[in-house]
């Protein structure tokens, strides 16, 4: 039996959509919205759908509404943002969601491989996500969901920025987090190129910016 690690996130989940409410206002939440309606008929087809990293659950009844179909797998390292989560979901979703507390390298064990044989991931979401992954673990994630003939990746996350004080921003949210949460990443990655490279198409008119050219939001098809 595998020895799971402290949840790193459980002091930070009481505040963590204060703190970002206090920083960024509306515009994370405005991000999942926007990918979620760029998606509408995408998830209105969907049967299973893999959420990866869903934090304190941000959206998640606006997922449910638009995938009426849909069962939810839930999948949150952090058995205290699951708690959260728990606590918005409207009751008449209850039943559809399948709360799974592991990293989402989850996905990948021998069990799973034969569970997604008779029950096939057609939608998968990274809200904020992606952003705290190796480029290792970014590519082999992008590359197993090609496998597995995943149609849709609903994505949002931080943009690489130019502009010197943006950069610095971004290099100070990572600090906070790494001294936090001891995530390994260090530096944000251009995931848009990471997507492309793994033969990912992005649907250019769902690509949407918000907070200042900080946040993106769009939607990728195999």
């Amino acid at each position: 039996m595998s020895i799971k690690q402290p949840d790193a996130y459980r002091f930070l989940a009481p505040f963590y959509e204060k703190l970002a409410f206090l920083v960024f206002g509306t515009e994370l939440k405005n991000a999942h919205q926007d990918v979620i309606t760029e998606a509408k008929e995408e998830l209105k087809q969907a049967r299973t759908i893999v959420w990866l990293g869903g934090g304190t659950g941000l959206c998640i009844n606006e997922v449910l509404r638009q995938a009426p179909q849909a069962k939810l797998l839930y999948i949150e390292a952090s058995k205290a943002m699951i708690s959260r989560a728990q606590t918005q979901i409207h009751a008449r979703y209850t039943m559809r969601v399948e709360w799974i507390n592991e990293k989402h390298s989850w996905l990948y064990e021998p069990k799973q491989v034969q569970r997604w044989l008779k029950e096939p991931i057609d939608t998968i979401l990274t809200f904020f996500f992606l952003d705290v992954l190796p480029q290792e673990e970014c590519l082999k994630l992008m590359c197993w969901a090609k496998q597995q003939h995943i149609k849709a990746w609903l994505f949002a996350d931080f943009v690489p920025q130019k502009i010197w004080y943006k950069k610095a921003f971004i290099r100070f949210m990572y600090l906070c987090f790494m001294l936090t949460t001891k995530i390994q990443q260090k530096k944000l990655l251009d995931h848009r190129t990471l997507f492309l490279n793994s033969a990912w198409n992005e649907q250019v008119k769902s690509r949407k910016l918000r907070a200042k050219g900080l946040v993106v939001s769009s939607l990728f098809k195999s």
